[in-house]
């Protein structure tokens, strides 16, 4: 995978952030403890299968051996030699056939007890080397600890055989394998039996164990990297890439330049990239859009501020025209909604003894209203200027023509007209559709007046 980008992009620890940790250390830690965990495990499941099979395997062996035992030896005669303690011909054949029993196996022991309430008599006690000193007949010896009588009983009588755990300060751990020795009236006359030293099993286990946990390790360490270097390729790297990309993006937008990751891994990292990529070139067109008309409405607000003082320079004002005038004064203001607007009054001397005042109301807002109010208040001006004997409604109803030759649009102004005799005080006024005007009257009274409104 490769960047395709015009700018550098940050570094790998600027995209990281000082004293943060990265993606790719966080995955390592997990798959080392994953190892670990792993290793650990199946080193005790290894542990826990080899020793059941080892202690069953050393188990069958000693029960194999007692049987062999138990069915070799006569019975009748291990009474006699519990009376007499003497040895004869048959005892050292039987001996030296135990001898070689053990000779030839894994067991550690191998005897024949007589058992009673006081404790074990030895019968036969075979040894490896035939010049150790055998255990002397009819020597009694106590139970193991924790072992008696009836537990000797409960095994034989019960199963007809069985197994006694014990331990030995010198040989450690015991297992030893019981079969009974039965009479010719089925009594119980002795049992035979074959000991095996559990805590050799221990030191197998351990070199067992060592060669489990060595071969593991290897294996599962290459398995590991080769999964960390999968996951790095196709996971963390292009992350790393989309996580810089999102920090280049923020101090490109709007530079007009093309953000293009260059992530191809088939799958949902590769959609999220092509979505940064797109919502890179939609906000710059935006920011490219919102650029646009900002000036545009810039530039409209100039105009209309512009707009703004052409309408009110048209306007009347205190000026020359009423300077000289002490029969009259004028006062006015208008406050828009908007920058322009369709409100507007005008005052003016149709001659030098008669005022024209005018107050109207464009339909909506904005410079379409604007427009036409310059228009309307063009025409009523100049139509009431002609003097003559026109009245008020006159000159209404002519600006009316007027204004509905050129309205395409379909706007209507409302317009309240007043002429004054200066000389007299007398006047008239028209209404068409405005609101009805108010007349202070001397003492500070006011009053509205109402005409009948004229199309």
């Amino acid at each position: 995978m490769q960047e395709k980008t015009d700018t550098p992009l940050p570094s790998p620890v600027q995209a990281a952030g000082s004293g943060k940790s990265t993606l790719s250390r966080r995955a390592m830690v997990a798959m080392c403890a994953f190892t670990l965990f792993l290793i650990l495990g199946v080193c005790t499941v290894s542990a826990l299968l080899y020793t059941k099979v080892k202690v069953d395997d050393c188990t069958d062996t000693a029960y194999a051996y007692a049987h062999a035992v138990a069915s070799f030896i006569d019975s009748d005669r291990i009474t006699g030699y519990l009376e007499t303690r003497q040895a004869d011909e048959y005892y050292d054949s039987i001996n030296k056939y135990l001898s070689s029993l053990l000779n030839a196996s894994r067991l550690d022991y191998l005897y024949v007890l007589v058992p009673s309430k006081e404790g074990l008599t030895y019968i036969w006690d075979p040894q490896r080397n035939p010049s150790a000193k055998a255990t002397p007949i009819g020597l009694m010896i106590p139970y193991p600890k924790g072992h008696g009588y009836d537990d000797v009983l409960s095994i034989v009588g019960q199963q007809w055989e069985g197994l006694l755990f014990s331990t030995d300060e010198d040989a450690g751990r015991l297992v030893s394998a019981a079969v009974p020795i039965m009479g010719r009236n089925g009594e119980l006359v002795a049992v035979a039996f074959a000991t095996v030293t559990v805590d050799s099993i221990g030191r197998e286990l351990l070199g067992f164990l060592g060669g489990i946990a060595l071969a593991i390790t290897i294996l599962v360490t290459i398995l590991t990297f080769i999964l960390y270097r999968h996951i790095r390729k196709r996971i963390i790297a292009p992350l790393g890439i989309l996580s810089r990309g999102t920090q280049r993006m923020v101090y490109s937008i709007g530079k007009g330049e093309r953000l293009e990751l260059g992530i191809h891994t088939g799958d949902e990292i590769e959609d999220l990239a092509h979505s940064f990529e797109g919502m890179h070139r939609e906000l710059n067109d935006y920011l490219k859009a919102l650029a646009t008309a900002t000036a545009e409405k810039q530039r409209i607000a100039t105009e209309l501020s512009v707009a703004t003082s052409i309408q009110v320079s048209m306007l009347p004002k205190p000026g020359p025209e009423f300077a000289s005038r002490t029969d009259f004064r004028i006062h006015a203001a208008m406050s828009p909604a908007k920058e322009v607007g369709g409100d507007f009054y005008d005052a003016f001397l149709i001659d030098p003894s008669h005022l024209c005042m005018v107050v109207a109301d464009v339909s909506g807002k904005g410079v379409p209203a604007a427009l036409f109010m310059v228009i309307s208040k063009t025409i009523i001006k100049l139509r009431a200027q002609l003097g003559g004997t026109l009245s008020t409604a006159q000159i209404l109803g002519t600006a009316n023509q007027q204004l509905i030759e050129s309205n395409d649009a379909g706007m209507f102004v409302t317009a309240w007209v007043a002429i004054v005799d200066l000389g007299s005080g007398a006047g008239q006024a028209s209404n068409a559709g405005h609101e009805h005007p108010v007349i202070c009257r001397r003492g500070g009274n006011f009053e509205l007046v109402e005409y009948q409104h004229s199309p």
